[in-house]
């Protein structure tokens, strides 16, 4: 991961004022010298653990998306030498996989995300060189393809209710539009978020995140990972929520200097010194009335939405991060290796006294795993007693 992606920065790109300062709009105070720590078995509980069998082995640095849809697991895996599309029963037993690599000439090579199409019992990849959707039914079998009527370049993609939302991810040039929105047919409906010269120099800070709030019926948007204004997308509406406060972020001074810069890679180097301790926001998840922002490595952001409140917990513990949490179809879960569940093991069982339970279910689960056994799905309920307490 390159150096840049820890900037950051709390303001509103269409204005030299944070879009926070309304009163209605929230304002997500993140202040690391008042941290909370807890070991992660406070703020979640494993509730399953799902192993998947071994016909097709699964990497988690190449996998780009996890769906869980159609009872099903199903997995893009999108790296050089590989470009798959797997599926697993909610057992974990194999179903299929498609090569989009060796495919012939209807191959995916260069796929960018995937979403599921409820309404029409199948799956469609989006693929770039060119710009395209493959479909893939339930069972696995390939059914069409379809060039699209754009050429511009996207990288995530969603559909909800007959329309597809795709974001570019800032990779196009100033003034077009980060986020597309279509119809079925994917004929436009509206743009959103017309490039500034700030995302055009941050292009390269892969990933700003699009994350579909299935509780609101509603996308959470952040444009770029140095801006820390937070939008949504909802029934075609593009609209300010709120704004990431931090205890140090780039100025609207340094910010012109990065964008007035002739080489603003150097000059974010220069400036990113003084924010070392900062973190860019990657995800954005709702559950309940909560607010869920993964921070760093080490950090758990809950903001409280109608309390308009935020708490910050230090994971003190390293045998179960949470930082590379997933949330689809209702599912909070975490991914880990058969190699880190045997290896994290004996840090887990040391936490018997306190959480037994909790261990107890864990090395239940470890005793039957291989060091070459598949990629683990961990299934988890957040602890609301736990979290309760800090927002009363």
């Amino acid at each position: 991961m390159m150096w840049i992606l820890i900037l950051f920065c709390a303001c509103d790109k269409s204005s030299d004022e944070p879009i926070g300062l309304s009163e209605e709009l929230h304002r997500i105070n993140i202040d690391l010298g008042t941290t909370i720590p807890v070991h992660t078995f406070d703020v979640i509980s494993p509730i399953r653990y799902h192993r998947l069998d071994t016909s097709h082995l699964l990497n988690s640095t190449s996998t780009s998306r996890i769906l869980r849809s159609f009872n099903q697991f199903a997995f893009l895996q999108n790296a050089p030498g590989s470009s798959d599309f797997v599926l697993f029963d909610s057992l974990g037993r194999f179903i299929h996989a498609v090569d989009g690599l060796h495919g012939g000439p209807k191959n995916f090579a260069h796929a960018c995300d995937v979403a599921a199409i409820f309404d029409k019992n199948r799956y469609d990849i989006l693929v770039r060189n060119p710009t395209r959707i493959v479909s893939v039914s339930s069972d696995g079998s390939k059914m069409k393809e379809k060039v699209l009527p754009f050429s511009e370049t996207y990288f995530d993609f969603y559909y909800n209710d007959g329309e597809y939302l795709f974001f570019s991810d800032n990779i196009l040039t100033l003034g077009e539009p980060n986020l597309r929105l279509t119809d079925d047919q994917f004929q436009l409906i509206s743009y959103f978020d017309p490039i500034d010269p700030i995302q055009v120099q941050t292009n390269t800070m892969n990933r700003d995140k699009l994350n579909y709030d299935s509780e609101n019926d509603q996308y959470l948007y952040k444009p770029s990972l140095i801006y820390d204004s937070i939008y949504t997308i909802k029934q075609g509406s593009y609209q300010p929520f709120g704004v990431v406060e931090k205890t140090s972020a780039f100025s609207q001074k340094e910010l012109r200097q990065i964008e007035q810069s002739g080489a603003p890679f150097l000059k974010y180097k220069e400036l990113y010194k003084k924010y070392a301790d900062q973190f860019p926001i990657m995800n954005l998840y709702v559950s309940g009335d909560y607010l869920i922002i993964p921070y760093g490595s080490s950090y758990l952001v809950i903001y409280d939405l109608d309390k308009q409140k935020t708490v910050t917990f230090k994971i003190t513990s390293d045998e179960m991060k949470i930082y590379n949490m997933q949330k689809n179809s209702g599912h909070f879960f975490i991914t880990r290796s058969a190699f880190q569940i045997l290896e994290n093991a004996q840090k887990v069982h040391q936490q018997y006294d306190q959480y037994p339970n909790k261990v107890v279910q864990y090395l239940d689960y470890a005793k039957d795993v291989d060091a070459n056994d598949n990629l683990v799905i961990i299934d988890f309920e957040w602890e609301r007693d736990f979290i309760d307490s800090y927002f009363k």
